[in-house]
């Protein structure tokens, strides 16, 4: 249950880091994929070694540690998107490249 708990406190920070860098907060769903990713292949090494119970799982949970940690790697490496500012004004004198002087419905040449 704390796992799950962890998880989801670590989705939401992932998120709002990727979200300060006007990236999608779906990056966060990465910290579940590597996380789980982790602890998988934590219980796998802890099998080649022999190890059972307590001390595979402390493994898997380092395992998934080193997930969680790439995942903010990942997404802290991921360049900032530039603002559009959606209600700029568009340039009036812009060329039309649509522009068709044979259709009587093409739009202007000029804005």
């Amino acid at each position: 249950m704390l796992e799950i708990l962890l998880l989801i406190a670590l989705t939401r920070a992932l998120a709002r880091v990727a979200r300060a860098k006007r990236q999608s907060q779906m990056w966060g769903g990465l910290v579940v994929l590597l996380w789980i990713v982790g602890e998988v292949a934590g219980f796998v090494i802890a099998g080649l070694m022999g190890l059972s119970g307590v001390e595979a799982y402390g493994i898997a949970l380092a395992g998934a540690a080193v997930g969680a940690g790439l995942s903010f790697l990942v997404v802290s490496l991921l360049p900032e998107k530039p603002y559009v500012d959606p209600w700029a004004e568009v340039d009036a004198e812009a060329e039309n490249k649509a522009y068709d002087p044979a259709n009587p419905y093409s739009p202007p040449k000029r804005g």
